[in-house]
């Protein structure tokens, strides 16, 4: 339960539901804070003050968020570290637009996402950010075609497979594809 009234939005709690990190913006038209907070009610504590950070996500040993901040300019994916606060940005869209992405839940190493960057043509493709040293996009080989709007990933919780949505509101379908790619299913 929160306290302050506010625009609270993206709630996702950790593997252990102990703690809960969500997007917070005190009113209409402010930037929001990434904010943490224990499940069990006490005060939270801005992890990234007016970023307008959007869509966090655990990293498989509750230690790290990563988030995605949509201020002005292109939108980029960060990490924050609950710990200490340490951010790192680990990729940047080519231009204005959103980010979708999830962490998966058993290999700290590697998320998906889809972005959709405005004016673009085309749909949009899932991909992979894989950390061996530093995160790197990489193409995920799955049955796609040009025109295909794929968003909102989420792995399993095994991480072996990625439900996302194909298609435009109100008209999308779910799919499921294995993680490392190749037939999609409905």
């Amino acid at each position: 339960t929160t306290f302050p009234t506010a625009s609270e939005t993206g709630a996702r709690t950790n593997a252990g539901a102990h703690w809960l990190v969500y997007s917070r913006a005190q009113h209409a038209g402010s930037r929001s804070d990434l904010v943490l907070q224990s499940a069990y009610g006490t005060r939270y504590r801005a992890l990234a003050a007016a970023e307008q950070a959007a869509r966090p996500a655990w990293s498989t040993n509750g230690r790290r968020i990563a988030y995605v901040r949509e201020d002005d300019g292109p939108c980029e994916l960060r990490i924050v570290g609950i710990d200490d606060g340490a951010r790192e940005r680990i990729f940047r869209c080519k231009g204005e637009g959103q980010l979708f992405f999830d962490w998966n839940p058993v290999d700290a190493d590697t998320m998906v996402y889809a972005a959709l960057d405005s004016g673009q043509a085309g749909g949009s493709r899932l991909a992979l950010l894989v950390n061996d040293g530093g995160w790197r996009s990489r193409a995920l080989d799955y049955a796609y075609e040009r025109e295909h709007l794929d968003l909102d990933p989420r792995f399993s919780p095994d991480g072996q497979r990625i439900a996302f949505r194909r298609g435009g509101n109100p008209t999308s379908d779910l799919y499921t594809v294995a993680a490392r790619g190749g037939a999609v299913a409905p």
